[in-house]
Formats: C-alpha cells, sequence, structure tokens
C-alpha cells in the first residue's frame, strides 16, 4: 500500500478503482487493481475506520468523531462537520445512492447517523442496544443497506438488527448470542440484494439469509458454543454443546449433521462406548444415551 500503518477497510468501484482507509487520517487509492496505491490527503490526522463508494468518484469515509466526504475521487476530501455525540469513531458507512447515507457509531446504544441529502444535513437516531453481561457494550461492528430503507446490522455479541424505514427504527434478534461474554461474534454484514444477505464472524461463522432476514441459516460454524468432543475414528467424530446441541460428522469433520437431543439443557460432556452406544451429559445432572448412533437420544 505504500504505507505502515494499520488499514481497517476497504472499498472497489469497477475493474480498477479501489479505497482504503486507517489510522492517521490514511487514504490510499488505486486505479491499476491494487498494482499500485497512492496516498491523499485527507484533511485530518484522526483514525479513519470504514469506507465507502457509490461510484469511482463520489465516496464517504468514516472515522473517530469524523465523516469526510469526497466528489472528484478523493482529490478532495471534505469534512461533513457532522455533531457525533457523544465522541465515538463511526465504525461502519453506507452509501446506497446518491443522496442517502447512513453511518453508525461505536456508542453503547448504538447511535446512527443518517443523512438524505447527500451529506449536507444529518439526523441522528437510535438502536436502543441494551449492555449486556453485566454491563459490557455490544457496540455495533457493521452495517450494510439494501436500498435507502432496507438496512442490517451486527453487534460484538451476536445481534443481528434490521430496519425497514432508513435506520430510525431497528428490530433485533439476539439469538445467537452467546451465554457468556465473548467478543468478535459478527464482523461484518454484507447485502448482495434481498436474496443474499451473509454475516461472518468470529470462528469461522457464516450465517446466510434468503428472505430478507426472517430466517437465517448457519453456512459454517454453529449457532452454539461446543463444549466436548468425541471421535470414534478419524472420519467419525461428534460433538456436544449449548442449549442441547449434539452434531456429528461422518467425513473427517468436513460435513456436520444437527441430531435431536430433546433437550435445551447446556451440554458438557459426550463419550461412546461402542459405534452405536454413546453418552451425553450437562447442566442440571442431565445425563442421555443413544443406542443407534445418536440418530434417539433419551433422557436417562
Amino acid at each position: 500500500s505504500g504505507v505502515n500503518t494499520d488499514i481497517f477497510d476497504l472499498d472497489f468501484k469497477g475493474n480498477s478503482t479501489g479505497y482504503a482507509v486507517g489510522l492517521s487520517g490514511t487514504i490510499v487509492k488505486t486505479v491499476n487493481k491494487g498494482n499500485y496505491w497512492f496516498s491523499q490527503n485527507s484533511g485530518t490526522s484522526l483514525p479513519l475506520y470504514c469506507v465507502k463508494f457509490i461510484n469511482e468518484n463520489t465516496g464517504v469515509a468514516g472515522g473517530y468523531n469524523v465523516i469526510l466526504k469526497t466528489t472528484n475521487g478523493g482529490v478532495n476530501w471534505i469534512n461533513l462537520n457532522v455533531n457525533i455525540s457523544p465522541l465515538s469513531g463511526i465504525t461502519s458507512i453506507s452509501f446506497s445512492d446518491s443522496l442517502n447515507i447512513v453511518a453508525a457509531g461505536n456508542t453503547p446504544s448504538g447511535d446512527v447517523y443518517r443523512s438524505a441529502d447527500g451529506g449536507l444535513n444529518w439526523m441522528k437516531h437510535s438502536m436502543d442496544i441494551h449492555r449486556v453481561f453485566g454491563g459490557s457494550a455490544d457496540l455495533v461492528r457493521s452495517i450494510s443497506f439494501l436500498n435507502s430503507d432496507t438496512g442490517f446490522a451486527v453487534t460484538s455479541y451476536g445481534t443481528i438488527l434490521k430496519t425497514f424505514n432508513g435506520g430510525v427504527n431497528w428490530q433485533k434478534d439476539s439469538s445467537f448470542r452467546p451465554s457468556f461474554d465473548k467478543t468478535g461474534i459478527f464482523e461484518n454484514v454484507f447485502v448482495s440484494d434481498k436474496s443474499n444477505i451473509f454475516i461472518t464472524g468470529g470462528g469461522g461463522t457464516v450465517l446466510k439469509s434468503s428472505d430478507c432476514c426472517t430466517n437465517w441459516f448457519v453456512k459454517s460454524g454453529f449457532k452454539n458454543d461446543i463444549r466436548a468432543s468425541y471421535f470414534l475414528t478419524a472420519k467419525t467424530g461428534y460433538c456436544a454443546g449449548e442449549k442441547g446441541m449434539i452434531i456429528k460428522t461422518t467425513d473427517f469433520g468436513i460435513n456436520w449433521t444437527y441430531q435431536d437431543s430433546e433437550t435445551e439443557f447446556n451440554l458438557n460432556a459426550i463419550n461412546f462406548s461402542g459405534n452405536n452406544t454413546g453418552y451425553a451429559a450437562g447442566e442440571n445432572g442431565i445425563i442421555m444415551k443413544t443406542t443407534d448412533a445418536g440418530n434417539i437420544w433419551s433422557v436417562q
């Protein structure tokens, strides 16, 4: 990149043109598919965390207490003088068309700043995110908009949020949140179209929705934490975990299938005494047994 500072985000428009932003107001640009990068003058020394372009010339960048905009390919970057209060970092920004810009800040309640006129005027809204695990802030990591009205956000502790009115109001889904304090559950959300919305995060988690966020399907990783595992052979193994989760692989762990444990209690141990007979145990003294390789688990 030609710079030695940390880079936090990048965005490409067209086959050749891309921008990247980072610490100390760093902005670099390429016009030849990333083979060569050159620095631009951002006009600030504040760290920049996110960048989004609507075309090759018009884009916005967000950072600590600042939102910048360019309309000439980064030759000039203008501070939009957004009243960001309290002082916080703009961690993700969406530019759905030439007028509608939505920026998310890393405040405990989840502040959202929206402009409907290309950045001239801004309105502040709140995602109303509550603290979890005895006071930890569930900070917004990423936002992505399908159009000026429909958008999605994800947080550090596994909350999925969606809006259908441009960020004024948000609906929350916390069913993917772990049962204990663990950061980096979700890191990014990306809207390809209304049939393809992806969330990625810690532990190799990949979620996909094909119905505009009504249902999510785990493509990689798991909704609940794994707490125990037992392999009969290198090819065949079982895992057990939160909320009664038991999964099985018969192809060296490449693919996993869920088994019906008939419990919502957390499972902390799993063991097999033969190819078909196995046991699982967990909270509240639960012990379960299978005699058919996990097709049926019965509470003892």
